[in-house]
């Protein structure tokens, strides 16, 4: 029994030692395989920026110094730097006002004046919206290396071809351009800028009292019913007529002595005012202006015609009731100036031959039915200056 058992023991040992073997050797073999690794991590390119193993690595395009043909620059396809690096490098190279800058090696001159930036670096031929460097992402696919997790996101994409795509087109990190202000921002910047930076309505924004919120897209329109749009011009008042204050315009429908017609039903006729030309050209009430009781009298017209004939560029003055030369108007006289009675104070040339004409129709109308118009005094036209 003491045999057996002794060579039971001599077993169990060697099944121990057999393994404790196995183990020393796995160790050996992972220890030799970190050094190997370590070994040839020490000849591992980095950029030439950011010191670190190339995101994306892409290579310069530009002139060398021998030639004006543009190619890519042999030392930065040997040591290619990360997508996002060479970016910046040119971006501040272009707010800093330079047009052109060199290699990393300082053999090629890269031209920064031209419109698509995007043709500086990566492949040359490419479109746009393409990867950058496509043969060179695929080639380190191959073979299992480079970069595939992205530095600002913490995105992992798998290979350095999806980094590259994540780069351009999903992540949170990469530039954007707002639509309405077009300022420049991160992606994840974009959504809290939208916060103060939106559509507003036009009317409610220019009125006062009134605080001005997002518009509420609904089908992807901005249509809505504002009470504060212009919707027609007072032909009383003059003031625009909204929604919200079409009330206030009650008492300006009151009917006048000039807005009467005429009807005779025993002679079967009527004369309407507003179905004549003299009526219609009259939209803004000219008739309760001054220069239309003015222009009616001839020491006007005896006025404007010896002004057309000076052969000047006058302008009618209605308060003081003569032409003047815009050279002789006071100081920082504005032409659109109102008079008390909400009036222009100046008038050119077309505008009382308009109102002359306006004048003439409106008199017709008024010998249709015999109403005749006082004559007024020549000493209203003198200079009162």
């Amino acid at each position: 029994m003491s045999n057996s058992s002794n060579i039971k023991e001599m077993l169990d040992d060697y099944e121990k030692i057999k393994k404790e073997l196995e183990e020393l050797k796995k160790k050996t073999a992972e220890t030799n395989l970190a050094c190997i690794k370590i070994e040839k991590k020490k000849n591992v390119r980095t950029c030439p920026i950011c010191y670190l193993p190339p995101e994306v690595p892409v290579c310069l395009n530009g002139k060398p110094r021998i030639c004006d043909l543009t190619k890519p620059c042999s030392a930065s396809q040997a040591n290619p730097g990360c997508l996002r690096c060479v970016r910046d490098y040119i971006h501040h190279a272009v707010k800093n006002g330079q047009k052109e800058i060199k290699c990393f090696a300082g053999c090629h001159i890269i031209n920064l004046d031209r419109p698509k930036k995007w043709q500086i670096y990566g492949e040359m031929g490419r479109n746009g919206n393409d990867h950058p460097c496509n043969s060179l992402a695929r080639a380190l696919d191959d073979v299992g290396e480079g970069v595939t997790k992205c530095r600002k996101c913490d995105e992992e994409c798998g290979s350095v071809y999806n980094l590259g795509m994540h780069i351009k087109n999903k992540c949170s990190h990469r530039q954007t351009k707002c639509e309405l202000c077009k300022k420049k921002m991160k992606m994840y910047e974009l959504e809290k800028h939208r916060e103060e930076c939106y559509r507003v309505c036009s009317w409610c924004d220019e009125h006062n009292g009134v605080e001005t919120k997002p518009i509420v897209l609904k089908n992807g329109t901005t249509d809505h019913y504002c009470p504060y749009k212009t919707l027609a011009k007072c032909r009383s008042c003059q003031k625009p007529i909204t929604m919200n204050n079409i009330q206030q315009h009650k008492d300006c429908s009151l009917t006048k002595n000039g807005d009467l017609g005429v009807v005779c039903r025993p002679e079967g006729w009527k004369h309407n005012f507003k179905e004549h030309i003299g009526w219609t050209t009259n939209t803004n009430n000219i008739q309760d202006l001054a220069v239309w009781e003015q222009v009616n009298h001839s020491e006007f017209h005896r006025l404007y015609d010896t002004s057309k004939q000076q052969n000047s560029q006058q302008v009618y003055d209605v308060v003081d009731r003569c032409f003047r030369d815009d050279d002789f108007l006071p100081p920082f006289t504005n032409l659109s100036t109102m008079t008390a009675n909400n009036e222009p104070r100046y008038y050119t040339y077309s505008q009382i031959d308009d109102i002359i004409q306006s004048r003439n129709n409106f008199n017709g109308e008024y010998r249709t039915i015999s109403r005749h118009i006082q004559p007024i005094s020549q000493v209203y036209f003198e200079n009162v200056n």
